[in-house]
């Protein structure tokens, strides 16, 4: 099942369908600080799929880099809907002694200079981390 095979949002809401809506989502990288130009768009594009016309969605939330979904159709509606939408990142530190690589998280907005960066991940189906961005 796709996106695509899913009509509308008032269609009933069963385990497949979640699954196809969560599988969208975490197959899209997003590493942090990314979310407006990332996961934000695949939102976006199901929202207009499904054709949501009380929800309001916004990317970049009050330019905080931040996605936010309005629920409702009134000038303050009565709910918002925050979600973590971005991976956690790390930075790969130096080689270890006893062969392993030390990791520490990186936030993109608390950081002094702008660091390059590969996008890995862990992939189920081959058991094995693959390249995913960068």
């Amino acid at each position: 099942m796709s996106i695509k095979d899913i009509k509308s949002a008032d269609e009933p809401f069963n385990t497949e369908r979640a699954w196809t809506i969560l599988k969208a989502l975490a197959d899209t990288p997003c590493p942090s600080q990314t979310v407006s130009y990332s996961r934000a768009l695949v939102i976006s594009s199901m929202l207009a799929h499904f054709g949501q016309p009380e929800a309001t969605y916004l990317a970049d939330y009050l330019n905080t880099g931040n996605a936010a979904l309005l629920l409702g159709d009134q000038a303050r509606p009565p709910m918002l809907v925050f979600a973590h939408l971005d991976q956690v990142s790390y930075m790969v530190g130096p080689k270890l002694s006893d062969g392993r690589y030390q990791l520490a998280p990186y936030c993109t907005h608390l950081a002094k200079s702008e660091v390059e960066a590969l996008v890995l991940r862990y992939s189920a189906e081959t058991g094995s981390i693959e390249w995913a961005a960068g």
